[in-house]
């Protein structure tokens, strides 16, 4: 994680008090984040996408106090995905597109993405702050799936660019450990293509780590 997001987030931890213990991964911090109304929308416009078959128009989607919904959907014999898509992105942008229909094509994952778009959008400073927001709610629930019986050992976290340092984050406020997470970078788009780096991202209990 480079030094900038690092300190930023190092910073933001220390302006909020993550307590977060009730079933709802968004009202139960609207006293530490919000600051105003607008903070309290995008928080609650966090969401993830779950898709049912092998095409990116298939799915539903789930706001993150909708635990139980989500659990009775996923095959517990297949490995879980979770895709978190970069700054200014959302699920709709190519980028993304293309990572999702690539693990849809395997078919042999539960395969879901985060969004946090109205959080990814704005200045880089801002976004990096709000991170630490999207990281925790979604760190609870991850926590909640799994005191429902999901199995965490099944879990890949995949993040791309901003997405890999919420990956991150999620790692260090989870209750369990994460088994596996991969960050990716796009360094720069050329007439020759695009150029991808796999960055390394520290896990709470540096288990498997993609580069």
């Amino acid at each position: 994680m480079d030094s900038f997001v690092e300190e930023n987030l190092a910073e933001r931890e220390k302006e909020f008090e993550l307590q977060l213990s009730s079933s709802s991964a968004v009202r139960t911090q609207t006293d530490e984040f919000c600051s105003d109304g607008d903070d309290l929308e995008n928080l609650e416009s966090i969401f993830l996408r779950y898709y049912i078959r092998k095409t990116l128009d298939e799915y539903i989607d789930y706001s993150l106090d909708n635990v139980s919904s989500l659990q009775t959907r996923l095959n517990p014999n297949r490995k879980t995905v979770l895709y978190i898509h970069g700054y200014t992105e959302n699920l709709q942008r190519e980028s993304v597109r293309t990572v999702v229909q690539a693990y849809l094509n395997q078919d042999n994952h539960n395969t879901i993405a985060l969004s946090y778009a109205k959080l990814a959008n704005g200045t880089y400073t801002k976004v990096v702050k709000n991170i630490v927001q999207v990281g925790a709610v979604v760190a609870l629930f991850l926590d909640n799936m799994e005191k429902t019986g999901f199995n965490t050992e099944k879990l890949h976290i995949v993040g791309h660019s901003m997405g890999a340092h919420v990956a991150s984050y999620i790692s260090r406020k989870v209750n369990f450990s994460v088994p596996r997470i991969t960050g990716r970078y796009k360094l720069l788009t050329s007439r020759f293509g695009s150029m991808i780096t796999y960055a390394n991202i520290r896990s709470t209990n540096d288990r498997e780590i993609e580069k």
